[in-house]
Parts: C-alpha cells; sequence; structure tokens
C-alpha cells in the first residue's frame, strides 16, 4: 500500500499501518497530542456489537487543568498541584480532543495521573462529566480575588455557576469511574501512578455531548489526594519534584466503525450507504475523519470496501472477511453458513441492468454499475461450485469447473444479448 496521509492532523504522514511516531502538534500546540499509531481492533461496546477497523492511538495531555477551594471561595488558584480532591476542594480537567474522533468508536481512554500526595486511606475519588464550560487560569499566578478563571463560585471569574458554588450542580449525576486510594504511604514514590477509566465519558463525546471536561470529586468528604497538574514545571521552588513530574496523561485508541446507519448491526445497508457516496471506482475525495474512510487516507474507494467486509467478518464472529460475490450473506453472523453460489448468480443476473447500485444485486466495486468487471473481477474468483462452498475458518473455496465457468458465462452472455437486443 502506498503512503497515506494519517487524518489526525494535517501534515502529518503515516508510512506504513504498523509504525509508530511521536510528533509535536505545531498547528495546534494546546492540543499536546503526543504519540500516533495504527492498530487493528474490534470491540463489543455496551452491548451492541461496535465493530472498530484500523484504529488511532493518542496520548493526549490536558488543555487545562485547574483546583477550585471552598475555604477560597474567590481565589483564582494557578499550582503545580491539583489539590482539590477533598471536602474542601474540587478539581476540573479538559482537554482538545481529536477533529477525527466524531462518530468514532473508543476502545479506550485511560486517565493517568501521578500523585503527589494522599492523606487519609479512605479518600474515594469520584470523577464526573461537566454539563457547563469553565476558563482556565490564563495569567500564570494565582489571584485573590479572581482576575480570570474558574473558581469556587464561578465558572468563570464574575460569572456563577448555574447550578450552584463548587461546581458539583454543574455536573452529570452519573459516575463516570471512581478510585478508592489505598493507604498514603505506598505513594511516597513520586512515580505511583492512580489511573481511571474514563473511555464511557469519551464515548459520550465523541457521539456528540459537548466536551466541557470533568471533575473530580471527593466521594469520601474526607482526607486529601494532590496529583501533579499539567503545570508541574512551572514552579520549581514549591515543589521539589515538580520538573520531573508526570502531567495528566489520557491514553486514548478510537477507530472506525462498520455500522454506519447506527442501526446496531452490521450489513448490507452499511455497504449500500457507502456506495451512496459516489463512484468508488474513481474514489470520493472526503475531509480527515469520514466514516467511510476506513484506512484514513481522505478518500473513499475499493481498499476502504475490502476493509470493511475484514472488519464485518469479525464483527459477525468469523475469522475471515465476507467475500465480494455474496449478495445474499453479508450480514450474516457465526456459525452461519456463507456461500458464493448459483443463487448469487441468480441475483447478479437479476440485476444486470447496466445501473445496479446495490451490493445484493452485484455492484460489488462501488461505482453503481453492475457489469462485466463485478462477475469477472469480483464474483468469479469467489464462486464456489458445489459441495456447499463454504467460506470460514479453516475452508477454502472450491476451484469451479471450466464446464460450470463456461456456462455461467454462457449465461452471462445470453442476458447481455437478450437485453441488448430484444
Amino acid at each position: 500500500m502506498s503512503e497515506k496521509l494519517l487524518s489526525v492532523q494535517e501534515g502529518f504522514r503515516v508510512p506504513s499501518a504498523t509504525e509508530t511516531f511521536a510528533y509535536h502538534m505545531s498547528e495546534n500546540p494546546m492540543s499536546k497530542i503526543l504519540t500516533v499509531g495504527l492498530v487493528a481492533v474490534a470491540t463489543v461496546l455496551g452491548g451492541a456489537s461496535m465493530a472498530v477497523g484500523k484504529g488511532i492511538s493518542v496520548d493526549l495531555e490536558p488543555i487545562a487543568d485547574r483546583t477550585i477551594y471552598g475555604d477560597y471561595p474567590d481565589a483564582s488558584s494557578f499550582y503545580q498541584v491539583i489539590w482539590g480532591i477533598d471536602s474542601r476542594r474540587r478539581s476540573l480537567m479538559k482537554w482538545d480532543l481529536p477533529e477525527n474522533l466524531a462518530g468514532q468508536t473508543v476502545l479506550k481512554a485511560n486517565l493517568e495521573m501521578q500523585i503527589e500526595r494522599a492523606s487519609d486511606p479512605n479518600t474515594v475519588i469520584e470523577i464526573r462529566r461537566m454539563t457547563q464550560d469553565w476558563t482556565d487560569n490564563t495569567l500564570g499566578t494565582s489571584q485573590n480575588p479572581c482576575v480570570v478563571g474558574a473558581t469556587w463560585n464561578d465558572y468563570d471569574c464574575g460569572n456563577p455557576w448555574p447550578g450552584g458554588a463548587g461546581a458539583l450542580g454543574d455536573t452529570d449525576p452519573n459516575i463516570i469511574d471512581s478510585v478508592d486510594l489505598p493507604l498514603w504511604p505506598q505513594f511516597n514514590n513520586l512515580g505511583d501512578i492512580i489511573t481511571f477509566d474514563i473511555k464511557s465519558l469519551v464515548q459520550q463525546w465523541a457521539d456528540g455531548t459537548p466536551n466541557f471536561g470533568l471533575l473530580f470529586h471527593d466521594a469520601s468528604m474526607q482526607g486529601e489526594a494532590g496529583f501533579w497538574s499539567t503545570k508541574h514545571d512551572v514552579d520549581p521552588g514549591t515543589h521539589s519534584n515538580g520538573p520531573n513530574a508526570m502531567p495528566p496523561m489520557l491514553r486514548l485508541e478510537y477507530g472506525a466503525r462498520c455500522d454506519f446507519d447506527a442501526s446496531g448491526a452490521c450489513g448490507l445497508a452499511d455497504v449500500n450507504l457507502m456506495f451512496k457516496q459516489g463512484d468508488l471506482v474513481t474514489g470520493v475525495p472526503v475531509s480527515p475523519g469520514n466514516q467511510f474512510d476506513w484506512d484514513t487516507d481522505n478518500d473513499i474507494d475499493g481498499d476502504d470496501i475490502t476493509g470493511w467486509l475484514t472488519l464485518i467478518g469479525t464483527t459477525n464472529g468469523f475469522s475471515s472477511p465476507m467475500l465480494r460475490g455474496d449478495t445474499d450473506h453479508v450480514g450474516a453472523s457465526s456459525p452461519a453458513s456463507r456461500t458464493v453460489d448459483i443463487t448469487d448468480f441468480q441475483n447478479f443476473l437479476g440485476g444486470f441492468t447496466g445501473a445496479g447500485s446495490t451490493w445484493e444485486v452485484g455492484n460489488f466495486n462501488g461505482d453503481n454499475v453492475v457489469d462485466i468487471t463485478d462477475f469477472s473481477n469480483h464474483f468469479l474468483p469467489n464462486f464456489a461450485a458445489t459441495g456447499g462452498g463454504t467460506y470460514g475458518p479453516g475452508r477454502s473455496i472450491p476451484e469451479p469447473s471450466t464446464v460450470l465457468l463456461l456456462g455461467l458465462g454462457g449465461a452471462l452472455l445470453a442476458c447481455v444479448f437478450s437485453r441488448e437486443f430484444l
């Protein structure tokens, strides 16, 4: 496969589907996307089959994190440590997410945070989704009273939280994840990491829920926990380990779905929806993140059909791809039999009008025409003559006999002749 552009950010190139590389987001330095990789994966999400093809892996540092203080309700802090996870303090965090995350399936979203202190063994930290946007302190120093940034009283200095002081009233009450901190003495080493699973939250953002970040809340209402902030290196004199600390990091993996119409299943409707985008033999240019662009080369073409057939095979429980030429089993699930046989040939003949646009009548290459190319390039190579012709795990496609191939060709020519001259 030739070199293709990765759609995470314009100007970065992926030499192959297996290479991983690091880069700095010079176009948008606030994003702080640190690493990108490509994987081939499939997942089951929320009880429904949510298949994922070639995916993207990114590490994201927050664009903003801050502590709001109940004991200093009008102060806008600027510290190296996210202090505020106790009865008097809460913390906020948010990210600038990749543009092409929209509409994708989130495979993993682990938020890793490095502990700076924990004063009680019973501290339970909860994460909730913010429903109100907020601002960070951009002045580089703390202020009391505030000049800019969120405080205990305000989502931005002078603008009160709609749900009341402390921001808890401006969160979704559903808990995304919670962590019960173990005994604090084990956190004396700087390398200790706490991981939160926020996949369900990031999936909400990918599906269109406004991204206002999250809130850390101490459900136990006792003790104190501190984590290194994204600002960990701004004031080395305050905390000696700050320059060497790890900022919060969201390790994210996501990829394209085969369920294009969001019906909860992958099948004929999805491949036909792909075909409606235009002539896929010529190729249809698209913007980064298009759901039909399975191989992320900013073009919908035959490679994307091949990728989709591989993906739906895996999604529906088979260990091999669906095949071109199979007009009636694309939506089948294992252990159902899949065949490219005489029934498919009959379906192909029925759609051989020169203007068929759907898979089930023989449009296997996505050019919205059922013609001899679909027959010779896609149907015949996969045709199984006798003995069931099932393709799947450990099963090969029997070679059709010469006599049968001649018979099929003759039938096709007769069909062409009758429609052209009768």
